[in-house]
């Protein structure tokens, strides 16, 4: 279950709701109501510019931006990005990913939408996707170009696909409902949950995401604890990792067994003694 600064840190990521990112140190003033948040990148695995090899030895940390006086409750708060430098041993560099926006939900009178903050120049929150309906899940290409998100704008959940300079409208992915997408790591495809929690998948190439859908996994492969979190993830080697319930082992089911003509059998399986007795 982890300790109790562990879930205040769960708590305070379910609550910012940044793609990709999670709340790594609070700091709060509350004498003069302020606070200070620090989030880093999900995934502490980096893939190297040069070779493409997927890197976990991290170097050192350095805060790429720092935005001021985010309108969170009666807290003034900081919100702090910071993200890891790694080595890479195949190519002997260090190197730096890069992220250009952080995108975010933000629970107001549209229920919950999707914004993007910029990381580099003027760093004012704009909106990405903003209907009546609950607009989540955001997850950006690879490439940066694009972005999926789920909207249940229509009165369903369905998976949706947009340029992220929105030069052309929404594209609808999902056909019968979908939440939860994830883009491959080589950007050939776009992943998602169907209402069965079966794994999807749908081609994609420099144009978008089209083409028949491909279930990669059955029912069940994650089981989604909330709006906000989605229940897997993919390395970039391709092997996901799933959030299940584990599997309970059910205890027996009390019962009673009732013997008729119990003293026979004994006489029947028990010899007399020699005694006669």
């Amino acid at each position: 279950m982890g300790t109790q600064a562990d879930r205040d840190l769960a708590l305070y990521t379910q609550w910012l709701g940044l793609a990709e990112f999670e709340v790594a140190e609070v700091v709060e003033d509350r004498a003069l109501k302020q606070r200070r948040l620090v989030v880093v990148p999900s995934h502490r695995v980096g893939v190297c510019p040069l070779c493409h090899k997927a890197c976990d030895q991290r170097h050192m940390h350095h805060d790429q931006c720092e935005v001021t006086d985010l309108p969170m409750a009666s807290f003034a708060t900081t919100l702090v990005v910071r993200v890891w430098q790694f080595y890479c041993d195949r190519c002997g560099k260090f190197f730096t990913p890069h992220y250009e926006a952080i995108t975010a939900g933000v629970h107001v009178g549209t229920q919950s939408d999707v914004y993007t903050l910029p990381l580099e120049g003027p760093r004012q929150p704009r909106p990405l996707v903003a209907s009546k309906g609950v607009d989540r899940a955001p997850a950006f290409s690879t490439d940066g170009h694009w972005f999926a998100y789920a909207s249940d704008a229509g009165g369903k959940s369905q998976v949706f696909v947009q340029r992220f300079d929105q030069s052309s409208p929404a594209q609808q992915i999902s056909k019968a409902g979908g939440s939860d997408p994830l883009w491959a790591p080589d950007g050939g495809g776009l992943y998602f949950l169907d209402p069965r929690h079966a794994l999807m998948e749908v081609p994609c190439r420099g144009g978008g995401c089209g083409g028949a859908l491909r279930q990669v996994q059955g029912p069940g492969f994650a089981e989604p604890g909330d709006w906000w979190t989605r229940a897997y993830s993919i390395a970039p080697n391709g092997r996901f990792l799933v959030i299940r319930e584990a599997q309970r082992e059910r205890a027996p089911e009390p019962r009673i067994r009732v013997v008729v003509n119990w003293l026979q059998e004994v006489r029947r399986l028990v010899p007399p003694s020699r005694g006669g007795q």
